[in-house]
């Protein structure tokens, strides 16, 4: 009986950190209940792009820029704070790339949500102008080319999350294809 106290009491234990944990992980970028239920309705795997994208998948954040065309209203603004938060951990590199492959209406959109997105953020360093602290961003959003440097490429890993996912997902014994030369 004691043993059995004990395991509950250390399960309980381990599940309250991993719910602490889980916690700690969704306050450091802003997500709106309003915004999860309209991707719940959409199909749209709001949480698992959020995570993929604040790892640097640049597919990801494709798709959560992609998103703001389903979004209007105080859902569309709730939204572009999501967004604005994202591009310290995805990168100005990665959400750039992202923000230069979509449409010219989309970033004429993302330029008018982010900048009100800045007055809604909590987080006082992203008030900044973009342009000091994501200077690609702001490029491509103000119709200039994506030019990153060579070492910011360098830096940047823009599909590694998916990758590894996916190469989770393969069976072991296939191996990879050799290259031609």
């Amino acid at each position: 009986m004691k043993n059995w106290f004990l395991a509950a009491i250390l399960l309980s234990l381990s599940l309250s950190t991993v719910s602490a944990q889980n916690k700690t992980a969704n306050s450091d970028i802003f997500m709106s209940q309003s915004v999860l239920s309209t991707a719940q309705w959409a199909g749209f795997k709001y949480r698992e792009q959020l995570d993929l994208a604040r790892q640097g998948d640049m597919r990801a954040v494709e798709e959560l820029l992609n998103f703001n065309g389903t979004v209007d209203g105080r859902e569309g603004l709730d939204h572009a704070v999501t967004c604005l938060e994202l591009i310290p951990f995805s990168s100005d590199l990665v959400f750039a790339g992202a923000l230069n492959k979509g449409k010219p209406a989309l970033r004429k959109l993302m330029l008018e949500r982010l900048v009100i997105a800045q007055g809604r953020t909590k987080t006082e360093a992203l008030r900044k102008p973009l342009s000091e602290w994501a200077p690609l961003t702001w490029a491509v959003l103000n119709g200039k080319p994506f030019e990153p440097s060579d070492d910011s490429t360098d830096e940047c890993m823009m599909s590694r999350p998916r990758q590894q996912k996916e190469q989770e997902k393969a069976p072991s014994d296939i191996a990879p294809k050799e290259i031609k030369q």
